[in-house]
């Protein structure tokens, strides 16, 4: 089914900034019925657009009373079908990347209570006084770059970052910084040319990762 502009920016209308990135339309492929854009460019230029309406900065902290550090093990079942942490795990395995610093968690809660609702941050690494917040789409996701933006814009603004650094044993002048990790050859990787999605990243002050799909996920910066 096809949709034209004006239907696609209705169905974000009036959504939740927390809740954003959760909506169907955000992985929507395919453009427009009427003007023949992509569906993640006419929502990106709508967010783009209207600075006020879409200001991450105004989600509230999720204020984590339990430690952010899980003591995760790094095992897994290499049978499960949970292909995205399984890949966070074999990372975190591996421990050191050049452009990503030292890989010191992945699944990094959120939320305080059941009740809370708010996802897990993929991966956390340290380079050079900064601790990179990873949002990981595994390399065989079909997910949207936009989808990326928005997950991470909003776990940014979610944790609590001096809190963060705290739990992780680091210097409080540490830098926080929101980042993307995608493989060549996936969904998310064929939007990393387009006008508006660009324009997020940066205006989010996003780090873009390209990894390269081999038994070691080694990672290129793009």
């Amino acid at each position: 089914m096809k949709y034209t502009k004006s239907e696609i920016l209705e169905k974000i209308k009036d959504v939740d900034l927390e809740e954003l990135y959760t909506n169907d339309v955000i992985n929507y492929l395919g453009k427009t019925s009427d003007t023949k854009e992509k569906y993640s460019e006419v929502i990106s230029k709508e967010i783009f657009d209207n600075k006020s309406k879409y200001d991450f900065s105004k989600i509230k902290t999720i204020e984590r009373t339990r430690t952010y550090n899980a003591n995760h093990s790094g095992e897994y079942n290499p049978n499960s079908s949970r292909r995205e942490e399984i890949i966070a795990m074999k990372m975190y395995n591996n421990k050191k990347y050049d452009f990503l610093g030292n890989i010191l968690d992945y699944q990094v809660p959120l939320k305080d209570t059941k009740n809370t609702k708010a996802g897990k941050i993929d991966l956390i690494s340290y380079k050079d006084n900064t601790l990179y917040l990873i949002e990981l789409k595994n390399d065989r996701s079909k997910e949207t770059l936009l989808r990326c933006i928005l997950e991470i814009t909003t776990y940014y603004n979610q944790v609590n970052r001096t809190k963060l650094l705290k739990d992780y044993s680091l210097p409080k002048n540490t830098k926080v910084q929101k980042a993307i990790l995608i493989f060549k050859e996936t969904k998310p990787y064929t939007f990393i040319e387009d006008e508006y999605v660009n324009k997020l990243i940066k205006k989010y002050d996003i780090e873009l990762f390209i990894g390269e799909v081999d038994e070691k996920f080694l990672i290129n910066k793009n």
